[in-house]
């Protein structure tokens, strides 16, 4: 799993209906996986300001093709650009925004520049994070001036973690893991006994994986799935191959590309647990999502 610090150098402009050119203001905050949620940024400052050091800048610029939105009376114009501290600007990156009422934004994914933009309402509430496989707790909360024709931007900074390893209720069972891209395990989703059947109930557990394709379609995704050693090998390895598929089909059914989504079954081969107890079986037998390319 990669998690980020979230670092924020905020700079927004106000643009009067004649076209003239407002006050510019900026602020730097730091945040990671500890912050609770970190300070508001926008309003022309930062609360908690005291924390925060103060900066001039420039809302302008927009990446490798220029800034293609305009704000509005209505809508601010969010710039995001994405670096990663020592390497430059990351490509392929998508922000997503969430405000107090639920409403979710998204943005484009970084270009080589690592420059996006979104359009967000004015005096937004907005409760940032990096886009993710996994639930992600880092997050910040950024706080659109209620104000027409703001262009607000934000500098952040991706540090990509090493992910820790799987934990299991027996320590002595080795875990094959051979690829560096760690795996998602998608809890709650449920097969009928014995078949590729996929329960209405899974459909939930599944669309944080469709919200993912659907928002970063440079994403290209391995389901595979997985069977305790209860039964014949062979048909094991066929059952975990057909539930994988059965995900997939959902994905697709939802207006995913076929060719984004590869299934495999593994079937009893990858233990993540003991299979001597109903406890560690249960744990085996599992559909699991990573990201192999884009």
């Amino acid at each position: 799993m990669k998690h980020v610090l979230l670092t924020i150098c905020l700079c927004f402009s106000l643009t009067g209906c004649g076209g003239g050119k407002g006050t510019e203001t900026g602020s730097a905050a730091s945040m990671n996986g500890a912050d609770g949620g970190g300070a508001d940024a926008g309003g022309g400052g930062m609360a908690g300001a005291d924390d925060f050091g103060t900066q001039s800048g420039d809302a302008s610029g927009g990446g490798v093709g220029g800034s293609k939105l305009k704000p509005t009376t209505s809508e601010a114009v969010l710039k995001l650009l994405v670096q990663q501290e020592g390497s430059g600007p990351v490509a392929g990156v998508v922000v997503k925004g969430v405000t107090a009422d639920g409403k979710k934004f998204y943005t484009p994914e970084t270009d080589a520049a690592g420059f996006t933009e979104v359009m967000v309402p004015r005096g937004a509430q907005l409760t940032l994070t990096y886009l993710s496989l996994f639930k992600d707790e880092i997050e910040k909360q950024a706080s659109i001036p209620d104000e027409p024709h703001v262009t607000m931007k934000l500098t952040l900074t991706w540090i990509p973690m090493t992910p820790r390893p799987i934990d299991t209720p027996d320590p002595g069972v080795l875990i094959d893991q051979p690829a560096k891209e760690p795996s998602l395990i998608l809890e709650g989703v449920e097969f009928d006994t014995g078949k590729a059947t996929l329960r209405p109930v899974s459909y939930e557990h599944i669309d944080p994986v469709l919200e993912y394709l659907t928002y970063k379609p440079s994403a290209i995704i391995e389901l595979s799935g997985h069977t305790d050693n209860v039964g014949k090998p062979k048909k094991n390895l066929k059952l975990s191959e057909d539930r994988a598929n059965a995900v997939r089909d959902y994905l697709i059914s939802k207006g995913i590309e076929g060719d984004r989504i590869i299934a495999v079954g593994y079937g009893q081969e990858r233990p993540i647990a003991s299979n001597d107890t109903e406890e560690g079986r249960q744990l085996n037998r599992r559909t699991e999502a990573k990201e192999i390319g884009k």
